[in-house]
């Protein structure tokens, strides 16, 4: 789990945003009688009090304005509103709750209020999207999440910065004299905009209303297609933040994969996240741990995938898996065993595998274990195929890994190879004509000949999975 005991400061406004600049504990802010109470939304490490210590403003006071350090926050926050039509706004909330269900998240597990004035908020916690690491670009990410999910419904983008102050529940409009308050699934989606502001009258004890009990985030999964757009907020598709785009840290992409198998996870065999036949039956073994690590291993350490897949496997909390074996050695051996065949230029199973019966975890772990620059490389008419060696120059990679990726994507179908190997003839490789509608439909459909494999534990030659019998009835036991 992510460790974000740390980020515990939040900037506070109490009669105004006017009135902002005084630092305190999260858990120490209390609504004091005032109007218009506010904290930021993201919370911040001891640097913010040093930062107000340090800082004035244009009048000689201390200041948080600037503040450019690392954030966590513990949800991803919905600005929902309709200048002057509250009638609107609240069909607008309709809208995602429905997105929000259809993608399967239990409309239970995310907070919905009343703002007290324009219109409506929802926090989605972190854990559905697999957990948030602190950075200096969350607010961006959680801005690009927000996007994903409104998709055409319009709504507040403002919102998003380290800095931003959002309205504390039970806190009082002074335009409005309406409050704040938390509202049920149900009276969410069935009250008029008369019976919610007849509620927002007054504060709300939450004590109350059994709906409201208290549960904690980390006790809600992950929900694979929110897992699916935050994977996705890694890469900056937003223009105007184009000269600041980085590189997603190793932390970041980490937590991500783990998350991304956890949501995917075979509880029992059993495939309960993805494809069109409810509970699917597959190999935990040969149809899951097998090609996400395969997938991996030639992109990172042994014992890195190793510790990315134990990770996700406690996350799953999957006690058919976890209970009566050692389940850490097999994932070891698993991880070892693609170790050593791609060092000895042997084939390993990934995405192709993976993305029969698991294509939305297929897609997160393209995204954030891409190819080498070898198969961006690759023309897209087959006129312009290159040599081999022409590739390896741009790409800048050794010989031996631009061979096994490239040999990955013909077998993928990502890559085409014309020529007969000859003097006069030689290999040369394009992306193929049939690429695109490849990609748009399935991206790891796998080749028409399934290639000749080798057990990953004992070496055995099989033709039909990555363990020979023995082995694979000793991993299922």
């Amino acid at each position: 789990m992510i460790d974000a005991s740390q980020y515990i400061y939040v900037d506070t406004a109490a009669g105004g945003v006017d009135r902002r600049n005084i630092v305190k504990k999260f858990d120490e802010v209390r609504l004091n009688g005032l109007s218009d109470c506010y904290t930021s939304h993201n919370r911040a490490t001891e640097d913010r009090v040093k930062w107000l210590q340090t800082h004035e403003n244009s009048r000689g006071n201390p200041t948080v304005a600037g503040f450019d350090g690392a954030t966590w926050a513990d949800n991803l926050h919905l600005d929902i509103d309709a200048e002057g039509n509250l009638g609107l706004a609240l069909q607008r909330l309709h809208a995602v709750l429905d997105r929000l269900e259809t993608w399967g998240v239990d409309l239970s597990s995310i907070r919905i209020y009343f703002s007290g004035a324009k219109g409506f908020h929802i926090e989605i916690p972190h854990t559905l999207f697999g957990d948030f690491i602190p950075s200096k670009e969350l607010p961006k990410r959680l801005r690009r999440a927000a996007k994903r999910i409104f998709g055409d419904i319009p709504f507040d983008t403002s919102v998003y910065d380290a800095l931003r102050l959002w309205r504390l529940e039970n806190s009082r409009n002074a335009k409005s004299r309406l409050f704040k308050i938390r509202l049920t699934v149900g009276e969410a989606r069935t009250s008029s905009i008369d019976e919610i502001t007849a509620l927002a009258a007054q504060p709300r004890d939450t004590s109350t209303v059994p709906e409201f009990e208290a549960v904690p985030d980390d006790e809600w999964h992950p929900v694979e297609e929110l897992v699916d757009i935050w994977a996705a907020t890694i890469i900056d598709d937003e223009p105007t933040d184009r000269a600041e785009q980085r590189a997603p840290t190793d932390a970041a992409r980490d937590a991500q994969t783990s998350a991304a198998i956890t949501a995917s996870w075979p509880y029992g065999g059993e495939i309960t996240t993805e494809g069109d036949k409810p509970n699917a039956q597959v190999s935990r073994h040969a149809d899951y741990l097998l090609p996400v690590i395969g997938y991996l291993a030639p992109r990172t350490s042994a014992d890195h995938v190793q510790e990315i897949v134990e990770d996700a496997a406690e996350r799953a909390n999957d006690q058919t898996f976890l209970r009566g074996r050692d389940w850490h050695n097999e994932i070891k051996r698993i991880a070892d065993g693609a170790a050593e065949r791609i060092e000895k230029d042997e084939r390993v199973r990934g995405l192709p595998t993976l993305g029969k019966h698991f294509p939305g975890l297929a897609r997160v772990l393209a995204a954030l274990w891409p190819d080498p620059t070898i198969i961006q490389n690759l023309p897209l008419g087959e006129g312009d195929a290159l040599e081999e060696k022409a590739l390896l120059e741009a790409a800048s990679i050794k010989r031996s890994t631009g061979q096994r990726v490239l040999r990955e994507a013909l077998d993928e179908g990502r890559a085409v190879r014309i020529g007969r190997g000859k003097k006069n003839d030689p290999y040369r490789y394009w992306a193929g004509s049939n690429f695109h509608s490849a990609q748009a439909t399935s991206p790891w459909a796998e080749s028409n000949t399934e290639p000749a494999y080798t057990c990953a534990v004992c070496g055995i030659l099989t033709d039909s999975a990555d363990l020979c019998v023995s082995c694979e009835m000793e991993a299922a036991s």
